[in-house]
């Protein structure tokens, strides 16, 4: 069964070997005078929350992630729609490539970003086919791109994927 405590009129249940059973609410449930260190499961955001210097945050944020169709032959970087990388010292995410084009290109990039005084550095690996694409970053932590020229380019289907995998 497992112990019960009530706190501030709410249940908390302590599983036993099994872990707790955080406090869940909507959002308009929320406490009307939190404290820091308060938790909660907002039910209208699924996620667990903390109540943190003045304002509720999220205890375990999910990384970004997205996707974004690229052009053909783009010779001038251009941004990655939804992918900046996040102000803090570093991070790393993985990159996924699919280019539809006459010669189809598959090619999987691991995305190394670190935060300097006034800019960003990125280093980028990958495995797969070259697929044309190149990833920079600018000094406000964009990510951009170019391409080459592929016969057949199809831009509706040719994307680029992302998901941040940590940040430090």
């Amino acid at each position: 069964m497992g112990n019960v405590a009530i706190f501030k009129g709410k249940v908390v249940k302590f599983l036993a070997k099994a872990g707790i059973l955080i406090p869940q609410r909507p959002q308009s449930g929320r406490s009307l005078s939190p404290e820091n260190g308060e938790m909660g499961y907002n039910t209208d955001t699924q996620k667990l929350e903390i109540y943190e210097n003045g304002s509720w945050t999220n205890v375990l944020p999910i990384p970004p992630s997205g996707n974004f169709a690229f052009a053909n032959n783009q010779t001038i970087p251009a941004d990655v729609t939804g992918f900046v990388v996040p102000t803090v010292l570093s991070s790393k995410h993985l990159v996924g490539i699919y280019r539809d084009a006459t010669s189809n290109k598959y090619e999987t990039l691991e995305v190394l970003v670190v935060k300097r005084a006034s800019d960003y550095q990125i280093t980028v690996t990958g495995v797969g086919d070259d697929s044309g694409v190149v990833l920079s970053i600018t000094a406000a932590g964009q990510i951009q791109y170019t391409s080459t020229n592929a016969a057949g380019h199809n831009a509706t289907n040719s994307k680029i994927y992302w998901k941040q995998q940590v940040s430090l």
